[in-house]
């Protein structure tokens, strides 16, 4: 079976759904029609055959899930269902991956990287072997303790909790905090430390 030819006769032409479906096939089940994910997901397009269960029907069932042909077209109807809820196929691919917020974890990304690939291969340009990774976003900017006003200034603070004895009885608490604080400052790293503090 080719499943590049039924994808065609899927779309009215070969057009951005047939390639879009190439793409999910790709990313889903790297086109193994026997495979199956540990949430349920099953063929070459990993539907969902307990949530799709009434489109399996025509095919016999839920077990017509591994049925490269039957997947397909359950698959078509899924993503046909998805492009209308999202609007546009980017849109698509979150609903077809199943988040429920914008976040799709990269998967929308990665299906259409993989489609630009394959209309790459298709005008006969040279395309990387390995598939094709969800772009790199740019890291959140981090404000870095330089670029604050204050930076110069350091501060070293240590929180003791009183333990529940300790509560109970105040003297003997307040001196053991004064050991404490002492035998830190005596250590030659906080006596630096100290000297850089400047308030």
């Amino acid at each position: 079976m080719e499943v590049p030819s039924h994808c065609v006769n899927f779309g009215s032409r070969r057009d951005a759904l047939t390639d879009t479906l190439l793409s999910v096939m790709a990313i889903e089940s790297d086109f193994n029609p026997y495979a199956e994910s540990g949430v349920g997901a099953q063929g070459l397009m990993q539907v969902m055959s307990k949530v799709h269960s009434d489109k399996f029907q025509y095919f016999g069932g839920s077990n017509a899930a591994l049925d490269p042909l039957a997947n397909i077209k359950v698959g078509v109807l899924v993503l046909k269902d998805c492009i209308a809820r999202g609007g546009s196929v980017a849109g698509s691919l979150r609903y077809y991956v199943g988040s429920t917020s914008q976040d799709d974890g990269g998967y929308g990304a990665k299906v259409l990287a993989e489609r630009s690939r394959l209309r790459d291969v298709a005008r006969g340009r040279n395309v990387p072997i390995n598939s094709p990774q969800a772009p790199v976003q740019a890291a959140p900017k981090q404000v870095l303790a330089s670029a604050l006003p204050d930076a110069g200034k350091r501060v070293h603070v240590t929180i003791d909790t009183p333990k529940k004895s300790d509560a109970q009885d105040g003297s003997a608490s307040d001196e053991r905090h004064q050991r404490r604080g002492q035998r830190s400052m005596s250590h030659p790293r906080n006596s630096a430390l100290e000297r850089r503090v400047s308030v």
